[in-house]
């Protein structure tokens, strides 16, 4: 198995990177290459750094340290296409979250944007093997009704 920590820590260094960003990022790269080998993904498509994003956000992680993890994956998708392992960069779309304060203490949450529930969403009925057309349909028919839900307020 290719050892991708390693690489991305040399392609960091030769970046010129400070040690602690390189720190950082081989870390927060070992974060996601663990998760991903638990749950049985095997390679870097945009759908499996999306599903990673929902889990991180899923799990009540702090937005801060979800926007970290995204920006690692960000470089790391960078380094994957810059060093021709893949095409394309499979985390370019992938977008931080915003969060809300919430309570007294001011306590930041993240939010699950519409866009990430409907990426998700699509992703699944990907899965279920549907067609293109229907999943278009589906998703039309619920960004209608959100914009319904939107402007009934």
């Amino acid at each position: 198995m290719t050892n991708y920590s390693a690489q991305f820590q040399t392609y960091l260094k030769d970046k010129k990177l400070s040690e602690i960003s390189i720190k950082n990022y081989v870390s927060d790269l070992r974060h996601f290459l663990t998760w991903s080998a638990k749950n049985n993904f095997n390679d870097f498509k945009p759908s499996v750094f999306s599903t990673y994003k929902s889990y991180l956000t899923d799990s009540k992680t702090p937005s801060k340290t979800i926007n970290r993890y995204l920006s690692s994956l960000r470089k790391f998708g960078q380094f994957l296409k810059e060093e021709k392992m893949l095409m394309i960069n499979p985390a370019e779309d992938l977008e931080n979250i915003k969060s809300i304060k919430t309570g007294l203490n001011q306590v930041k949450r993240p939010v699950l944007l519409e866009e990430d529930m409907l990426g998700r969403f699509g992703e699944m009925l990907k899965k279920e093997r549907l067609s293109q057309a229907t999943i278009k349909n589906y998703l039309s028919d619920i960004n209608q009704f959100l914009e319904f839900l939107k402007n009934a307020n």
